[in-house]
């Protein structure tokens, strides 16, 4: 689970709600984080039954998104949707999801104890390498229309333009600007963008036969009248404190994880059953209770950097459900 504790990135704390008809119930980030795990723990334990039931749940969830999830975990997500569409029968739609979860992260290397060395899957993934580095494409004529007190993010990245990479399923998500909760959730085929979020480019004409006309009361132009505005940015006082507790916890984490290592030691030296179960038992409660504080950790980090984030206010980085 190496790549687990790395990614999991507060999903424990994070929920919201996804506008979309064809979505039996909300997919929040505590069934991300979960199916996840159960999808590394399968391939581990070489149960396909289990890695297809998890990736079967992760691709029917992943529009239906209620969380603002980081581009890493997204890049874990994509990549193992990816894993079970190859070994499932969809070996094209596989290789598109691999393409995203390259995007996001180029220099991944599957674990061996995950995918073995002579898999052919890791022939494939790499071959996707060059092709995964291609530049979105733009919609010619077209800009973004975002909705008022909204940003839109794309693979857990903000989008700024009405552009996307060809070829490749991407996640859309609408989150509020106020309080960082997820509006919507869309799953997007190439830079196929919906068009409620676009508009018809508008070209300024800055040309102009009229020059400023002078005002004869007061001898100055009307462009005369602009002053410089000053914008502070406050620094809410709780935010050293989360970024400090976020950061203890995380250390807590690691040092929970360490602790992996005795009892997977004293796992390979047992000679009985009965200290084999043992040992795998606390060695497995010991990784999930890393997680699970890292999580939290990292969650309470993420919402001290993302406190104050607009100049003059509080913007905080945690989604509620409503």
């Amino acid at each position: 689970m190496r790549w687990l504790l790395g990614l999991m990135v507060s999903l424990s704390a994070l929920a919201g709600s996804a506008a979309r008809a064809e979505c039996a119930g909300l997919y929040t980030g505590q069934q991300l984080a979960g199916d996840l795990g159960a999808a590394s723990s399968a391939l581990r334990a070489k149960d396909d039954a289990a890695f297809q039931a998890a990736g079967q749940r992760l691709d029917a969830g992943l529009p239906c998104l209620g969380a603002p999830v980081p581009a890493p975990v997204f890049a874990v997500a994509f990549r193992t949707v990816g894993l079970y569409h190859h070994r499932f029968g969809n070996k094209d739609r596989g290789r598109q999801w691999f393409l995203t979860g390259l995007e996001l992260d180029a220099s991944f290397e599957w674990d061996i104890a995950e995918v073995a060395p002579g898999d052919p899957v890791r022939q494939v993934f790499d071959d996707l390498r060059g092709e995964a580095e291609a530049d979105r494409v733009m919609l010619t004529g077209q800009e973004l229309a975002v909705p008022a007190g909204t940003r839109l993010v794309l693979d857990g990245r903000r989008l700024d333009e009405a552009s996307a990479t060809q070829g490749r399923p991407h996640v859309l998500q609408v989150v509020s600007a106020a309080d960082n909760q997820v509006k919507q959730t869309l799953l997007v085929e190439g830079n196929a963008l919906p068009e409620r979020f676009l508009q018809t480019m508008v070209v300024a004409d800055t040309a102009s036969d009229n020059p400023p006309k002078k005002d004869k009361k007061a001898g100055h132009t009307p462009t005369d009248d602009l002053s410089v505005v000053k914008v502070r940015r406050v620094r809410p006082a709780a935010k050293t404190p989360l970024m400090v507790g976020g950061a203890v916890l995380a250390l807590g984490a690691g040092g929970l994880y360490g602790s992996t290592f005795a009892t997977r030691a004293k796992f390979d030296a047992a000679t009985s059953t009965a200290d084999l179960t043992r040992y795998r038992t606390l060695t497995n409660s010991l990784v999930i209770a890393s997680a699970a504080t890292l999580a939290v950790g990292l969650s309470v980090e993420y919402a001290g950097i993302m406190l104050g984030a607009a100049p003059g206010g509080a913007q905080v980085g945690l989604a509620r459900r409503f």
